[in-house]
């Protein structure tokens, strides 16, 4: 018998399916190939499918690696029921479409992996933090292949000025430098994502903290130095101190869905000055009492920073238009009125200070 506590189940996820027992047994989605599933459960590994039911069904929460969800004992296991995420990590879908995608379900930490060969990127480090954020799970940036930057320490300070407090570690898989540093996260039970570029070493990762492991690995092509698609589904592994590690494909590109709490947390700083403005429907264009415009002028805070949240925000709101056209027509019209009255209350404002 599989001991599942082993694979993250815990009491919340036993008070959940309680209600469930009927249908069938607890499980753990440990690897998912193009709409067929590699489980896990008290009986040992199984291949299953999601029911007919559920696949029709728009409500449907679709299971990813990483989900716990009640199964039905088959030739070929049928999931019935996806118990409700912790945390996920979610983009939108690549293309014009408005869908999402789940990367991944139910994890604890998140490794943020940027190499030091060429694909270190502050705006991408930021996109790739919303997400996290948003998502639930706790962020750590990996700066791999320390071995190959003269400079690691300024990449280091780089990313600090990102976020203060944010964990951050250099490693190299090549030498070993650095991995000791990882184990205060590799929780015996607990599960970990590695996300990142294609290239920046996430399987070889895996590979030196995962005994009996060996994902597939590249080098990375030539002069540009980008990284070859090695992995391509989302896999649980055990480490050696027993902790759970998905490796997933690398991310060609992130577009952000919706929310605005990630961004929020990513961007504290820009955060900071904006709750100080004198208005709250300051629009940072230059209005009296501008704190963010103050901040920028006298250069407290960084006008890239801005400019990079701000693309963020219309990109999120953008996303959320086209997921809803009707709730946002209405949020519009809302806004529209809130901005009237704001300037109308401004402009009083500004005419009482000008008499004075």
């Amino acid at each position: 018998m599989i001991d599942l506590t082993e694979w993250g189940w815990n009491h919340d996820w036993e008070s959940q399916y309680r209600a469930m027992k009927e249908l069938g047994q607890p499980a753990r989605i440990i690897a998912m190939y193009q709409g067929i599933f590699r489980v896990i459960t008290q009986n040992g590994e199984s291949w299953a499918e999601i029911a007919g039911r559920l696949r029709h069904d728009v409500k449907t929460v679709w299971p990813v690696t990483g989900d716990f969800v009640v199964v039905r004992p088959s030739s070929r296991d049928i999931i019935v029921a996806v118990l409700d995420r912790h945390s996920e990590l979610v983009r939108k879908a690549a293309g014009e479409t408005s869908e999402h995608q789940t990367v991944a379900a139910n994890v604890d930490t998140t490794f943020l992996m940027q190499s030091l060969d060429r694909d270190f990127n502050l705006r991408r480090l930021e996109r790739y933090l919303a997400m996290v954020w948003q998502g639930r799970s706790r962020p750590v940036v990996i700066l791999t292949k320390s071995d190959l930057a003269a400079n690691a320490d300024d990449y280091v300070y780089q990313v600090t000025r990102l976020s203060p407090g944010l964990p951050i570690h250099c490693i190299s898989s090549a030498t070993g430098e650095g991995l000791e540093e990882l184990t205060s996260y590799l929780v015996p039970g607990s599960t970990v994502a590695c996300v990142g570029s294609s290239g920046v070493g996430k399987s070889t990762l895996i590979n030196r903290l995962c005994s009996g492991v060996e994902q597939a690995t590249q080098e990375t092509r030539g002069s540009d130095q980008r990284g070859r698609h090695t992995t391509t589904h989302r896999e649980l592994f055990f480490t050696v101190e027993r902790t759970l590690l998905i490796d997933t494909p690398g991310m060609r590109e992130l577009y952000l869905a919706e929310g605005d709490v990630g961004l929020d947390l990513t961007f504290q700083d820009v955060m900071k000055w904006a709750d100080g403005c004198r208005y709250r429907d300051c629009q940072h264009r230059g209005e009296p009492g501008c704190m963010v415009k103050g901040a920028i002028d006298t250069g407290r805070l960084d006008p890239d920073r801005w400019e990079a949240y701000q693309k963020l925000q219309k990109e999120i709101l953008y996303q959320e238009r086209r997921a809803s056209p009707k709730a946002w027509a209405g949020s519009r019209e809302q806004w529209k009125k809130r901005s009237k009255m704001g300037r109308q209350n401004r402009q009083a404002k500004e005419g009482r200070y000008h008499e004075s």
